[in-house]
């Protein structure tokens, strides 16, 4: 966890992140789709050996999805709503 700072959570459209300073959040990420305006969501796809996190768009699962790319998020603590 640490290293990864982001850990998405099975089932769920939640993830855990950690700060820098090593505090804990439970996060969720949201969104609408660039291509139809259906919400979309966060999840972990594939087998066991290759699982990728991805977005994608609710309405149409399997054509609107992009791969999440975690490393661009900024520190969790600086965009913490309470």
């Amino acid at each position: 966890m640490w290293r990864m700072r982001y850990l998405n959570l099975p089932f769920s459209s939640q993830a855990i992140e950690i700060s820098k300073d090593g505090q804990l959040y439970l996060t969720r990420i949201s969104g609408v789709c660039s291509q139809c305006g259906s919400p979309v969501e966060v999840r972990t796809i594939g087998p066991k050996e290759h699982r990728i996190t991805v977005v994608q768009c609710t309405n149409n699962p399997q054509q609107h999805r992009w791969e999440f790319d975690r490393t661009i998020l900024g520190d969790v603590k600086g965009d913490y709503q309470s």
